[in-house]
């Protein structure tokens, strides 16, 4: 029963997460200007104090934030079916032996990957510490990379809980010394017939 319900609670988790993501990639196709314009003063550093004397770095091409924001949407979108795809895949599973269902995880997984990947690069390493966005201005580009790594952290823990095994091998040794005790208990003799 344990292990059915960790099972239920990887499945419900990997939805979760497909669920929030798609909802962030669908509000990026159907309305790209909440996003776009964050984008735009990452890549172009326009929002960074006047003392900063690095801006040879920003990229003032509209056209290339356009591309940029088109990539992100897509790899978000891939996260966001791996994600969706995975869980089903573990929902078709959940009733089978330990090897099969832990084979399953790997669509999961993937998504988790590429969700993982993508929120530290993109926000940790490329938007907070290239383009310095914490140094903004602006609250929403200095959060970056705050959100970032909270974003990082909560899909470590998903995917290290996710690829863990369901039958701990504690269990595995209760459950076979419980049935080496039954089957060593001595049968008992029946009682000679009366005369």
């Amino acid at each position: 029963m344990t292990t059915f319900i960790l099972r239920l609670i990887k499945i419900i988790m990997t939805a979760a997460f497909a669920l929030w993501l798609g909802f962030i990639t669908i509000t990026n196709i159907n309305q790209p200007e909440l996003n776009q314009i964050e984008i735009n003063n990452t890549l172009n550093m326009s929002t960074l104090p006047e003392t900063v004397d690095i801006t040879y770095r920003a990229i003032t091409s509209e056209d290339l934030a356009v591309r940029i924001f088109d990539f992100i949407i897509l790899i978000q979108a891939l996260a966001t079916a791996c994600l969706a795809l995975g869980s089903i895949n573990l929902l078709v599973y959940a009733f089978k032996p330990q090897p099969e269902f832990h084979r399953s995880k790997w669509l999961a997984s993937l998504g988790f990957g590429i969700a993982l990947i993508f929120f530290f690069i993109c926000l940790v390493a490329f938007a907070s510490e290239y383009f310095l966005t914490y140094r903004s201005v602006t609250p929403n580009l200095s959060q970056l990379e705050f959100q970032g790594l909270i974003h990082s952290i909560f899909l470590i823990l998903a995917l290290s809980f996710l690829i863990q095994p369901e039958s701990m091998p504690i269990t595995m040794k209760k459950n076979n010394a419980s049935n080496n005790k039954i089957a060593s208990k001595p049968t008992p003799k029946p009682n000679p017939p009366k005369a």
